[in-house]
């Protein structure tokens, strides 16, 4: 049913002016798309469109037909003309609009910048719309206050997300020091990430957990940069002394990290890693509650994929014996629901690095 000219449409436009600057970005599409109905019922128009004109993209963004046919009705309109106006029955495709009487494109614009059209067509007599052109620009002028602020969201959106791969590609970088070092431990880090952060996601900890565990443990063996290689790759037994100097990697590590200002503590998970349940870890020995579940996570996640995989001293010796020496010893060196999610994951889940 078709608006009568002069209050009511006023009231649609006021409310559909409402509802669109006041929606946010996540709502946007569903508000829109319930506006172009409600304005084009009213208008008893065949289609209205709202097209996006920015950096070279030509693009629909919002489309709304009465019927099942779509009209491509940008396809043939000169921007040109509408710099100063608007087009009236411009430029129509016969083999497209054999249908159409009436094609309106209106500027959409932002601090003077031509930014999109908003298009209306219709395929019935609608002698109202010169009657309601007014109401037409201003619903036009709404476009474009949402126009603009889409692409302004679309576009900080975009810069955080380059930011996220900048960060991660930073750490990644500072991942990859350790391997220089250490090249027997190559893959390590990320494998340990991975499966720490699939431990986190079965005890249902949450993102910035299961993020948070994930970046730790693509960091945690930092401070191993500043352990002589050949005390790394060393394939015998070490010495006392050798081992005491392996032991401040989580130390130095965290020092280094303690400096950059992540918003997860990434460098306390790191500094606790070798941590264990009753107090015999290092580099402070204390347990239990005192220690992250980030920490007891990175714990396990690390001690698994350790014994899985090869070292200079060793040969690789399975994850069978990897699963065996957390199921035997959690409750004392590593804790319980952290080991019974690890081997959910692997027995259960058949998880795999």
């Amino acid at each position: 049913m078709s608006c009568e000219k002069g209050g009511n449409m006023k009231q649609v436009c006021e409310r559909i002016k409402n509802n669109l600057l006041s929606a946010s970005c996540v709502e946007l599409n569903n508000v829109m798309d319930n506006s172009l109905a409600e304005f084009g019922q009213c208008l008893n128009a065949a289609q209205i469109n709202v097209h996006l004109l920015e950096d070279q993209l030509h693009q629909y963004l919002w489309m709304r037909t009465s019927g099942k046919k779509e009209f491509p009705i940008f396809e043939k309109v000169i921007i040109n003309e509408l710099e100063d106006g608007y087009i009236i029955n411009g430029s129509v495709q016969t083999e497209f609009f054999e249908d159409i009487i009436y094609q309106l494109v209106l500027p959409l614009r932002s601090e003077g910048r031509l930014i999109g059209l908003a298009g209306f067509l219709w395929t019935a007599e609608n002698k109202m719309v010169k009657e309601v052109f007014d109401q037409i620009e201003q619903i036009c002028q709404t476009f474009s206050l949402v126009l603009a602020r889409k692409i302004k969201e679309d576009r900080a959106l975009s810069d955080i997300h380059q930011m996220e791969k900048i960060f991660m590609q930073t750490v990644e970088a500072f991942s990859s020091i350790v391997e220089i070092s250490d090249p027997y431990t190559s893959g390590h880090q990320s494998r340990t990430g991975e499966l720490a952060r699939a431990i986190a996601r079965k005890m249902n900890l949450g993102y910035d957990v299961e993020h948070s565990v994930y970046l730790a443990s693509l960091l945690h063996d930092l401070g191993k940069f500043y352990i002589p290689a050949q005390i790394l790759n060393k394939p015998g037994r070490l010495t006392e002394i050798e081992y005491s100097l392996i032991k401040t990697h989580p130390s130095l590590g965290y020092q280094i990290l303690k400096k950059i200002d992540f918003p997860w503590p990434i460098a306390d998970i790191v500094l606790q890693h070798h941590e264990k349940i009753n107090g015999s870890g290092y580099p402070y020995g204390i347990s239990g509650d005192d220690i992250m579940i980030e920490a007891k996570i990175l714990c396990v996640a690390d001690v698994v994929e350790s014994i899985s995989s090869h070292r200079p001293y060793r040969p690789a010796l399975g994850l069978d014996s990897a699963l065996f020496e957390i199921k035997e010893k959690q409750g004392t060196l590593y804790d319980v629901d952290v080991v019974e999610a690890t081997l959910d994951l692997f027995i259960k889940d058949k998880y795999q690095f």
